[in-house]
């Protein structure tokens, strides 16, 4: 077992400091909690604090629909992407990862010493056998896309292997949409945070979704990770959860605002193109100029001041992953503009 580095979190913590136009940040930006009527009082929390926990996940069944029982509150959607594809490794031979996808969807498992298998979607196995699973984000980080990823589900979905889905920006689909695929399946995990589309990072809170069974050995890791989460960050998230419509309103405005500047400031460009946003707050370009995209992404931090995501940290090269969340976005797109007409193309 050797535990690979995490490219995308290290290129972050180096460039971060020098990005006056951050274009890296897939999250929705921190929200007033008391606007929203959240009850932050520390005394407040205190006088339930033994019931937060079940808070927690009673907010979160009503929300998905599925059985409290069946939840697992994580320290933030990473320790969720953790414990549950080290239970798909201890059950697994082999793991598929379709590309591209998020780095640690295939980090752990490959850190972990099991055979992974990314491939691109359009090859994916018809079926699975027991001792195979499948892992993917959906929608798709980094491409944001939707419906190719789900149809690659059809085809598997009654297979014998696990089907593991992190559902991070499931709540940027357009409102009406089932809000988990989580169906009762002994053979489907599903997990989520208030990192993105809540914007709530600093509470370092998720969840992991499964069948008992599951539950059972999902639980057995996570007492040999942290146990419990801390009970304050889960007080403030169940009360964000019941206020859900808000924070879709808020995240419908923003990322449909800064959408409509990215088109202008991207159409007509050569040699650029994307696909829109299914269900998540970026888009991946396509650029085409041959320059790997670890060393565009350096040229455009250090030189323009500019952060994006390189595909390559995804398995796909010559691709950028550039977010939709920025609140100055007319002054960031016209850098990032400039930056891939002189650059890129």
């Amino acid at each position: 077992m050797q535990w690979l580095t995490f490219q995308w979190l290290e290129f972050i913590r180096e460039y971060r400091e020098k990005a006056k136009h951050n274009l890296s940040n897939s999250g929705m930006p921190e929200p007033d909690l008391k606007s929203l009527g959240i009850d932050t009082s520390y005394e407040h929390y205190l006088d339930a604090a033994g019931e937060v926990e079940y808070r927690f996940t009673e907010a979160l069944s009503r929300r998905l629909r599925v059985d409290q029982d069946l939840i697992i509150p994580t320290v933030g959607g990473t320790e969720a992407i953790f414990i549950a594809l080290s239970h798909l490794s201890s059950v697994s031979k082999r793991i598929h990862v379709p590309l591209p996808e998020y780095e640690p969807m295939f980090l752990v498992p490959e850190s972990l010493g099991i055979e992974t298998s990314k491939i691109e979607s359009k090859v994916m196995p018809g079926r699975i056998s027991k001792n195979e699973s499948i892992a993917m984000t959906l929608p798709n980080n980094p491409t944001a896309q939707y419906s190719d990823r789900i149809s690659l589900l059809d085809n598997v979905i009654h297979s014998e292997g696990l089907i593991y889905i992190d559902e991070t920006f499931r709540d940027f689909l357009p409102s009406g949409t089932r809000p988990t695929l989580f169906d009762g399946s002994e053979t489907m995990v599903v997990s989520g945070t208030m990192t993105k589309f809540y914007g709530l990072s600093n509470l370092r809170t998720g969840w992991i979704i499964s069948s008992e069974h599951n539950v059972a050995g999902m639980r057995r890791i996570k007492d040999l990770t942290s146990i419990n989460n801390a009970s304050f960050s889960l007080y403030i998230a169940a009360q964000a959860i019941q206020k859900w419509n808000y924070f879709k309103e808020a995240e419908d405005n923003l990322i449909n605002k800064n959408l409509r500047v990215a088109r202008e400031y991207l159409e007509g460009l050569p040699g650029i193109s994307y696909k829109e946003p299914e269900g998540a707050p970026f888009i991946f370009l396509s650029y085409s100029k041959n320059i790997e995209s670890v060393k565009l992404a350096k040229l455009a931090v250090e030189r323009y001041g500019i952060l994006f995501a390189p595909g390559s940290f995804f398995g796909e090269e010559h691709h950028i992953r550039v977010c939709l969340t920025s609140n100055k976005p007319e002054e960031d797109f016209n850098v990032l503009k400039e930056f891939l007409k002189k650059e890129a193309v």
